[in-house]
C-alpha cells in the first residue's frame, strides 16, 4: 500500500470510526460485532468508493453499508440466509448493470474486473450517479439529493452512462454486439 493510500484509508478511520460505532450501537448491533462491522464498513467504502467524495456523500455510502453488513450478520446469526459470497456479489452487480441474462457472458472474475475497470474510467458525474442508483440501490430521489441535482439531470446521466458503457464494454470486445439487441 502507497503512503499515500495509507493516509488516506487512516483518515477515513479518524473521521468515521466513532461515528459508525454509535449508529451500529443505535441500530443494535451487538457489543461484541461492533469493531468488526465497523472495519468491515470502512474497508469496503475504501475499496470500492472514491476517496474524493464530499463529508455528507462518504456519510450516506458508509451508513448503507454498515447497514447491510449488520444485516447480513443478523441473517446469518439467526439463520435466515446465509452471507453472500465475492462472486455472488460480483453477478449480482453485472446483473443489475447489464441485465438479467448477463449469467451467461459472466463466467470468471477476469471480465467483471474488466468492466469495472471500465466504469472506473468514465466521467465522474455518470460514474457517480451509477455507483449510487445502480450499485447502491438508492432511488432517484435519495442519489438526487446526495449529488444536489434535479431528477431530470439524474436520470439523463444515468442514460448516457449506460449507453457509454454498453459501447465501451463492445469496443474492449468483451460482449459481442448480439448480446444488446436481445
Amino acid at each position: 500500500m502507497r503512503q499515500d493510500e495509507r493516509r488516506l484509508l487512516k483518515e477515513l478511520y479518524e473521521d468515521y470510526s466513532v461515528p459508525l460505532k454509535r449508529f451500529a450501537a443505535s441500530i443494535g448491533v451487538h457489543y461484541d460485532d461492533i469493531e468488526d462491522i465497523v472495519h468491515d464498513t470502512i474497508m469496503g467504502y475504501y475499496y470500492r468508493y472514491p476517496m474524493d467524495w464530499d463529508a455528507k456523500l462518504k456519510t450516506t455510502i458508509l451508513i448503507k453499508i454498515l447497514y447491510s453488513r449488520w444485516r447480513d450478520c443478523y441473517r446469518k446469526n439467526s439463520r435466515c440466509v446465509t452471507s453472500i459470497d465475492a462472486q455472488d456479489e460480483e453477478f449480482l452487480f453485472m446483473t443489475k448493470l447489464l441485465g438479467a441474462d448477463t449469467l451467461t457472458y459472466i463466467m470468471d472474475n477476469e471480465m467483471y474486473r474488466e468492466i469495472w475497470k471500465l466504469v472506473e474510467g468514465m466521467k465522474k458525474d455518470w460514474r457517480d450517479v451509477i455507483l449510487l442508483r445502480v450499485i447502491q440501490e438508492l432511488s432517484t430521489e435519495e442519489t438526487c439529493e446526495i449529488l444536489n441535482i434535479p431528477g431530470t439531470v439524474c436520470r439523463t446521466r444515468l442514460s448516457r452512462a449506460r449507453k457509454e458503457l454498453r459501447k465501451r464494454i463492445l469496443e474492449a470486445g468483451l460482449i459481442d454486439d448480439g448480446y444488446f439487441k436481445r
